[in-house]
């Protein structure tokens, strides 16, 4: 599977300080399986990392999966106000309200 990142959470997770990548639990990401690996390609750069999925965790939204796995594990600063607010603009809300949302667990 590959997936493409922009450079701030590429490089979070490269350096470690994010290992759960938030996605959408849509069709694609409801093909992913724990043991799997992940090409991560930076958008800008077009550096690749390859990081294996140790864990899968579904929500009904992404506030719900940050408060469950932890806010800097995601790879926020501090702790957002309204994740599912932040997420929309990568999602439209109601793609969110009918997919839920996917922690991935990752190992670099």
């Amino acid at each position: 599977m590959e997936m493409q990142l922009h450079p701030e959470p590429f490089n979070k997770i490269k350096n470690r300080i994010k290992n759960i990548e938030l996605r959408l639990y849509d069709e694609k990401r409801q093909l992913l399986k724990v043991g799997q690996d992940i090409i991560f390609t930076n958008r800008e750069s077009g550096e690749k990392m390859t990081c294996k999925i140790t864990g899968l965790y579904w929500f009904e939204d992404f506030g719900a999966l940050v408060e469950n796995l932890g806010w800097k594990k995601c790879g926020w600063t501090e702790s957002p106000k309204d994740p599912d607010a932040d997420m929309a603009n990568y999602y439209p809300k109601e793609d969110i309200k009918n997919y839920g949302a996917l922690g991935i667990v990752l190992q670099r």
